[in-house]
């Protein structure tokens, strides 16, 4: 991957992955979920670099479930 900031090549190492969570103001909490980030820091410069946006689990309502599967 190459840094957003120094400009400088690294590899992205599985262990060096973590989560980080965009903060938002208590309310702006009711209107929306905080996002979160896959992200590596720069070895180089020290920068922290966004790799990806982790979506949320998706969980289905049993109602919802047996909705498409027609059963009652």
């Amino acid at each position: 991957m190459k840094c957003k900031i120094c400009g400088k090549r690294f590899k992205l190492i599985k262990e060096n992955r973590y989560l980080a969570a965009e903060k938002i103001g208590a309310l702006e909490c009711l209107k929306k979920a905080s996002k979160t980030f896959e992200a590596f820091d720069c070895p180089h410069c020290g920068c922290q670099n966004i790799v990806n946006i982790r979506e949320g689990e998706v969980i289905e309502s049993e109602a919802e479930w047996r909705a498409g599967t027609n059963e009652e």
